[in-house]
């Protein structure tokens, strides 16, 4: 049986899927599920988009040891001063500033659920320091105070000290 030569994960449109091998069958298994009707209705088609990377939010990253590992995919990342995609709220936007944290501590939830490794957690959360002070306006005091608000809530030895620490003595901004 085939069931020990790939893993496949769907989520309503997206579909990944990893091989264990790059064999003759498993090709063969790739071109049989982008045929059409055999995915999707038969209205629809399977679209392989080679060299992505990207399932959901997040990327995939191939270590040079062949492990796989996850992180955040940050549509915006290196923007510059113009976000492309999802346009946060703007520091100065009328929204209450609590509105405004629980959408930055929300984010830093998602990174952290996107990253396999702490260490992956804080370079994301680096990017994203970066875009909230250039294209959104937020001082670094009022980021602080969001990570300062996950480091309270987790134990001593999560990884969101390390992000306030780091914060705080300016590697993350």
């Amino acid at each position: 049986m085939d069931k020990g030569l790939f893993q496949i994960r769907r989520y309503l449109d997206d579909v990944n899927m990893i091989f264990k091998t790059d064999s003759t069958r498993a090709k063969a298994i790739l071109e049989e599920f982008q045929q059409k009707g055999s995915c999707y209705p038969e209205d629809l088609s399977l679209e392989g988009e080679e060299g992505n990377s990207e399932y959901l939010e997040t990327r995939i990253i191939y270590g040079n040891d062949g492990a796989i590992a996850c992180k955040h995919r940050n549509k915006n990342e290196g923007c510059g001063k113009q976000q492309i995609f999802y346009k946060g709220k703007h520091a100065m936007s009328f929204s209450s500033n609590g509105h405004k944290m629980g959408a930055m501590i929300g984010t830093c939830y998602r990174i952290q659920r996107n990253s396999f490794t702490d260490e992956l957690l804080i370079k994301d959360l680096e990017e994203k320091t970066r875009e909230w002070q250039e294209c959104l306006g937020y001082r670094p005091k009022f980021i602080a105070s969001a990570l300062k608000y996950l480091a309270n809530k987790h134990n001593m030895e999560s990884v969101w000290h390390l992000a306030h620490r780091s914060m705080c003595m300016g590697t993350l901004s």
